[in-house]
């Protein structure tokens, strides 16, 4: 069917199976069941012939006995089979033979024929007087047998549909069950995976700061067995060798215990006793219940980022040198707020040397000044300014003499 193909092949097999051993399971059960059923309705069927057997003989006593009474009181045959026929079973039929040859027959008033593959229940009597004989179609002595027998089948396959359809209810819960087992177990490895390949250091804590999990990568960093690390608090093994940022790391847990988050940088030691330098997030894992179920801690060497930084802020020093040492008057502003006037909206990042020493200004004060705080710049030059910060590139020969207090100066900028 067109709808069977959006269906992985996977999936189709392994719900056919399942179905397959629903169906063979509630048949074998429905089977025993049946069986249990027809063994009971045979034996409860002898056992209603039997007692239909022995009401039929005590019936027939009883007729028997009323028949002697009639002969006695000389009654006409005629009223002797009316009195007769009130005793008479249900469909049932009495022949009474005398010695003397007369014959009475007294029957009811429909009587039904018994089925063919049923014969009639007969019950006979003799004595010195007479022979009697009744004959009763079986389905009118089994009646009541009868009625309760197919009640029970009735009952019995209503039960059988009930139980069908429950074991199949189940089977599918049962087969949903097992695919969902398999899709965590799925889950599962694909997440320790990752959690084992990851490059940065991972571990899994309790609310108490144990180590429930940690990845490969953190204990090959200190060369421990897993066995060796389980259990103990975060801040024990070798990774936090040193005890300044053992206690570093205790409190982050602590804060995290609180549903605190953190992250800091501190320095762990390695197999060889080498310290190198990790930045550190940890996160308290909150889930339905609303307190810490786990933290969360992850580490990683930032000893490349910590030489690459070293790097470029010594090539930055080195840069600064060398302009601080060019002939020319060199200066640095940066915007502090871009909705004041142009005087107060910037201010000193960097000065050359030549031009401290022009104003008799400190490299290091001068740098944490605005325009207006140091000089009295003129309006021509604010005007380059304006110019310079329209007009890119930043780069701009500021020509105008600006007013200091108590004395007039002239500039030349850097980057705008």
């Amino acid at each position: 069917m067109a709808g069977d193909s959006h269906t992985p092949p996977r999936f189709r097999m392994h719900f056919s199976r399942h179905a397959l051993q629903i169906a063979l399971f509630a048949g074998v059960f429905v089977l025993l069941l049946n069986g249990f059923f027809i063994t009971h309705y045979r034996q409860g069927r002898a056992q209603a012939e039997a007692e239909a057997q022995r009401r039929l003989e005590q019936a027939l006593l009883a007729l028997v006995d009323r028949a002697r009474l009639l002969d006695l009181a000389a009654f006409p045959p005629v009223q002797a089979r009316d009195a007769l026929h009130q005793l008479l079973p249900p469909q049932a039929t009495l022949t009474l033979e005398h010695l003397a040859g007369d014959r009475l027959l007294v029957q009811a008033e429909d009587p039904a024929p018994s089925a063919p593959d049923r014969p009639p229940l007969v019950a006979t009597h003799a004595d010195i007087h007479r022979t009697a004989r009744l004959e009763q179609p079986y389905d009118a002595a089994m009646r009541s047998w009868s009625q309760g027998a197919r009640k029970a089948l009735t009952g019995i396959i209503l039960a059988d549909v009930l139980l069908v359809a429950l074991l199949f209810f189940l089977g599918l819960f049962a087969s949903r069950a097992r695919r969902c087992q398999a899709a965590h177990r799925h889950s599962e490895e694909m997440l320790v995976a990752v959690f084992e390949n990851a490059n940065q250091f991972v571990a899994l804590l309790t609310p108490a700061g144990h180590i429930l999990k940690v990845n490969q990568a953190a204990l090959q960093r200190i060369d421990a067995a897993r066995a060796a690390v389980l259990g103990l608090e975060f801040w024990q093994p070798a990774w936090w060798r040193l005890p300044r940022e053992a206690e570093k790391a205790r409190q982050a847990v602590m804060d995290a215990l609180a549903g605190r988050p953190s992250r800091f940088q501190s320095q762990n030691v390695d197999a060889r006793g080498q310290t190198f330098p990790v930045e550190v997030s940890v996160k308290p894992l909150i889930f339905e219940h609303d307190h810490v179920e786990y933290i969360l801690v992850e580490w990683r060497d930032i000893s490349d980022l910590v030489a690459a930084a070293r790097a470029l802020e010594e090539s930055r020093s080195q840069l600064m040198d060398m302009a601080a040492s060019v002939p020319g008057v060199l200066f640095r502003l940066e915007e502090v707020d871009s909705a004041a006037a142009l005087a107060q909206r910037f201010r000193f990042t960097f000065i050359s040397q030549r031009l401290s020493k022009l104003f008799k200004l400190s490299p290091e004060l001068a740098t944490l000044d605005r325009i207006a705080d140091l000089m009295q710049p003129s309006a021509a030059f604010l005007d380059s300014l304006q110019q310079a910060l329209d007009s890119p590139p930043r780069w701009e020969h500021l020509s105008r003499f600006t007013t200091w207090p108590a004395k007039q100066a002239g500039c030349a900028s850097g980057p705008g």
